[in-house]
């Protein structure tokens, strides 16, 4: 997974997801997602590139989104990363 990514509404249309990843200076090659936030700006999912230009119409890039984000808060059954 690359650490450059394009991030987006969820209510950004595909047409204007599409326009953003044309202008993108990220390598083509690497960049294969586009992630989405919600109004407060947290994570709500994402969509593959291939799917925004295999769709037929333009509605919204999230919808349907692909990918809901998983997400884990620190409890004895998902702990915290330690570093190592």
């Amino acid at each position: 997974m690359s650490p450059e990514f394009i991030a987006l509404s969820e209510n950004e249309t595909a047409a204007g997801a599409l326009e953003r990843v044309r202008s993108s200076e990220i390598a083509p090659e690497t960049l294969t997602t586009i992630l989405l936030s919600d109004a407060e700006g947290k994570l709500s999912g994402s969509i593959a590139v291939v799917t925004l230009l295999a769709r037929r119409r333009a509605g919204d890039a999230g919808e349907p989104r692909e990918h809901e984000p998983v997400s884990c808060t620190p409890t004895p059954t998902c702990p915290r990363s330690r570093a190592r």
